[in-house]
């Protein structure tokens, strides 16, 4: 049986679970998948008429019994699961790890010493002095960390592109904590979720278009229209409009956005049907609650964690992924947990400051 742990074994079962539930006929597509895979069964005893909950850890069960059919066939699972999807790349560290593993690997030496942290740390210390900053985490994509939690944002942005087809799509952020004001988490976190989103599914867009408002209601207006103007001729390709008021009267926000969404509405409408989105997003800082006719984004205050003993945190394991996915020593691994560790005892989760923490690595 290949040398995975509880939770890694537990975690490949769930991950199929969980994709053959949203399959329209499990049976089917588990069959040819494993014809694709060309794992070594006797596919003549797998009733696959079962329900996932009892197809799947029976299937499960007989691959899990030999790491070359484990290997072969999550390795098709893989081409099938969403590309920035946890998911896929929990798969893709786990068959990595069997692919790396060697029998001399499998027991380990008593006799054998934990690292000594401190010095491995003074060593790296050493070295930074001739490489910047860049050039020492220049291996690490910055773009993972739109990957890790605003699970409620998504879910309403997904739950609304899949019931409207096209068309004038208006939302608010709801910003209970000022993330607003730091534009690099707005626009780097924030929005570039919202686009990974749309990347997902498939959608052709033109970079979003910003729009700071500290202005009278004209002034918005003809800002947008110039920019539709000059866009709506273009490609077919879907507009998104991130408008921001950094400084506006709280009884005039609610009336101003449903004007303006009334004017774009009234005069664009028919260049944004069932095949193109125009989105725009609204926030302010000054501005906490639901705009009338528009969608709310919530904006968490805290990443998703947990701080409990013996209990690895959500955080701390997506972490773990990305510096295995990009190859960092394994004594330097060690090190950045226990700074995550200790950043989220002492922050709490905190999204503003746990993200800065983390651009520091990513970057």
């Amino acid at each position: 049986m290949p040398n995975l742990s509880i939770d890694e074994r537990i975690d490949l079962q769930n991950i199929l679970i969980e994709y053959f539930n949203s399959r329209e006929k499990p049976g089917q597509h588990l069959k040819s998948l494993i014809n694709i895979s060309s794992i070594q069964i006797n596919i003549e005893e797998i009733d696959f008429s079962l329900t996932v909950r009892e197809l799947i850890p029976y299937f499960y069960g007989q691959i899990l019994k030999d790491k070359k059919n484990l290997v072969s066939f999550f390795k098709v699972l893989q081409s099938h699961l969403r590309e920035d999807s946890d998911d896929r790349f929990t798969v893709k560290t786990i068959i990595e790890k069997l692919e790396r593993l060697q029998p001399s690997q499998r027991s380990t030496s008593p006799s054998s010493k934990p690292p000594n942290y401190n010095n491995l740390l003074t060593q790296e210390r050493q070295k930074s002095q001739e490489l910047s900053e860049s050039q020492r985490f220049n291996k690490i994509d910055n773009n993972l960390l739109i990957m890790y939690d605003l699970k409620d944002l998504k879910e309403k942005l997904e739950k609304k592109l899949c019931n409207v087809y096209g068309g004038i799509l208006a939302f608010n952020i709801i910003d209970n904590y000022q993330i607003l004001s730091h534009d690099n988490i707005f626009e780097s976190y924030i929005i570039k979720t919202i686009e990974k989103e749309l990347d997902y599914r498939q959608r052709n867009y033109h970079k979003p278009i910003y729009l700071n408002l500290p202005c009278s209601y004209e002034t918005i207006e003809k800002k947008l229209e110039n920019h539709i103007k000059d866009l709506l001729d273009d490609n077919n390709l879907d507009v998104i409009f991130i408008v921001k008021y950094e400084s506006y009267d709280k009884t005039q926000l609610n009336s101003t956005a449903q004007s303006l969404l009334k004017e774009i509405q009234a005069n664009y409408s028919d260049y944004f049907n069932d095949t193109r989105y125009l989105i725009i997003i609204f926030g302010s800082l000054y501005f906490e609650s639901h705009l009338d006719e528009f969608d709310s984004l919530p904006i968490p205050k805290k990443f998703e964690v947990q701080i409990q003993e013996n209990i690895e945190c959500p955080l701390t394991k997506w972490f773990k992924y990305c510096l295995v996915r990009h190859e960092i020593k394994t004594e330097m691994q060690g090190l950045y947990i226990r700074e995550l560790r200790n950043h989220i005892i002492n922050h709490q989760g905190n999204l503003i400051q746990t993200y800065k923490f983390l651009q520091k690595i990513f970057l």
